[in-house]
């Protein structure tokens, strides 16, 4: 019974779906910032990428500071914002978000032993503010409990949610999906932590998280669920509003108008296609898939005009790295 299942699951999935072809392009690749994990557009359309080299900006604009490097062949230069620590050779920024002025970020340092267990060896919180071409300031404090925290998202000034990627994992470590982080102290970095969410079945690997209006959006492997926040900024029920395949995974989100922009990719590429998914927030339909052919995309920001153009998707990748750029048309076919 259960293989008839799947196999229908399958031909429907396949059936059912509208594709749209890709109109990708790389625009930096591996060789510049290495493997880019996550990354944020800035109200003012500054483009920040968090990866396992540090936390770059990348612009049109030409820099000679020596932290920079100008890429003749896309015309984008990098600058080197934030270093990873200098003794941390297997450690990689995970999550990146913004409040309109200052980067906040998750560091996370691996033992290859407890690698496949999702733990990382430390990991610590980074509130950055943004220089011309390197960081003017940077606040790092440690995590006491180190947690692989993925996804970030401020709700307002003092306070950031976090997912929790450890979550899922094999052992299935107890602790919450989203955490609250509030910061108590700004000048010396104080916060404290507390559970936003629980963890819940298909939140396997919590990940990516974006807010739109009243509600937050977040994957967690296989499904994508809206959780309502109330006026003092509690989680209500989570509703799972979509579900991928049975050999895709989601990582990333990201809001573009009332359509939802989603990252699906195959854990063993080429098995199947990785896409974009667009959803109606309205309506939670699928809108259309688009190929994002052998990349893997770790996550998605919309493009102010500063990569390609304005509304077109920025694209990341922590397995084969770089930038790349999608324009895509959001209305149904």
């Amino acid at each position: 019974m259960t293989g008839n299942f799947v196999v229908l699951s399958l031909l429907a999935f396949w059936v059912v779906i509208s594709v749209t072809p890709s109109q990708a392009e790389m625009v930096l690749d591996n060789s510049a910032i290495g493997a880019t994990e996550n990354a944020v557009v800035m109200p003012d359309g500054r483009y920040f990428v968090a990866g396992d080299r540090g936390i770059f900006e990348i612009k049109r604009s030409v820099d000679i500071s020596p932290d920079c490097f100008y890429e003749a062949v896309s015309g984008l230069t990098t600058c080197l914002q934030v270093a990873k620590p200098s003794n941390s050779r297997n450690g990689f920024f995970s999550g990146l978000t913004t409040d309109g002025e200052h980067l906040y970020a998750a560091y996370n340092q691996w033992n290859p032993f407890l690698l496949l267990l999702g733990r990382p060896a430390a990991a610590a919180f980074y509130k950055i503010l943004p220089g011309t071409s390197a960081a003017a300031r940077i606040q790092i404090k440690p995590f006491e409990n180190p947690v692989w925290y993925n996804g970030m998202v401020t709700l307002d000034s003092d306070t950031l949610l976090l997912s929790a990627s450890q979550s899922g994992t094999a052992l299935n470590f107890a602790g919450p999906a989203i955490v609250r982080l509030t910061i108590t102290d700004h000048e010396n970095l104080h916060f404290e932590l507390g559970e936003w969410l629980s963890a819940g079945p298909g939140m396997l690997l919590p990940n990516g998280l974006v807010k739109g209006g009243e509600s937050l959006y977040f994957v967690g492997g296989q499904s994508l669920f809206r959780v309502n926040i109330d006026a003092e900024g509690n989680a209500g029920e989570p509703t799972r509003i979509y579900k991928t395949g049975p050999f895709h995974f989601m990582d990333d989100l990201t809001l573009s108008g009332d359509t939802l922009a989603v990252t699906e990719f195959s854990p063993i590429n080429g098995l199947v296609k990785n896409y974009i998914t667009l959803l109606d927030i309205g309506s939670n339909h699928l809108i259309k898939k688009i190929p994002s052919d052998r990349i893997q995309l770790s996550s998605l920001a919309v493009d102010q005009g500063l990569i390609g153009n304005a509304g077109d998707l920025i694209g990341t990748s922590y397995f084969q790295g770089g930038i790349h750029v999608y324009t895509i048309d959001t209305s149904a076919e």
